[in-house]
């Protein structure tokens, strides 16, 4: 358990909690896109957060969930997500707009280029408003 887990709105740690919610989130990733366009084709998608080279974690039959806006719009909807009155944002059915926070350290250009990605990919798709702050290198 995150120590640091009740800074978090209970809110959104519901939201996290339910498996179709991530899985939304993951469909609307467009994982080839970064490879293309942060690692400038140098690379292959990742599904979990360890790579081929760590063949100690490395899981090839992982699920994978390949980027389909659609799919990632109707899981949601199928959460209770509609859009806020007035905005293009959705919202959950208590009325919080869905939107989260996505944390990287500074100075690692590509951890802030994948964030700056996953925030585009979401505001695109009218999901989540992402910021992205940064925290200092030396915590």
């Amino acid at each position: 358990m995150n120590p640091n887990a009740d800074k978090v709105a209970a809110y959104k740690r519901e939201w996290f909690s339910r498996r179709e919610f991530r899985q939304a989130v993951s469909y609307a990733l467009d994982r080839e896109s970064m490879v293309k366009t942060v690692l400038r084709g140098f690379g292959q998608p990742l599904w979990s957060p360890y790579t081929p080279a760590n063949k100690t974690y490395f899981d090839p039959n992982v699920p994978k969930y390949p980027h389909d806006t659609a799919k990632a719009r109707a899981m949601l909807a199928a959460l209770g997500f509609k859009p806020q009155s007035g905005s293009e944002y959705l919202q959950d059915s208590a009325g919080h707009p869905l939107e989260f926070t996505l944390l990287t350290n500074t100075g690692n250009n590509l951890n802030i280029a994948y964030c700056n990605i996953i925030a585009e990919d979401l505001k695109a798709d009218r999901r989540p408003k992402s910021t992205l702050p940064r925290w200092s290198s030396t915590l």
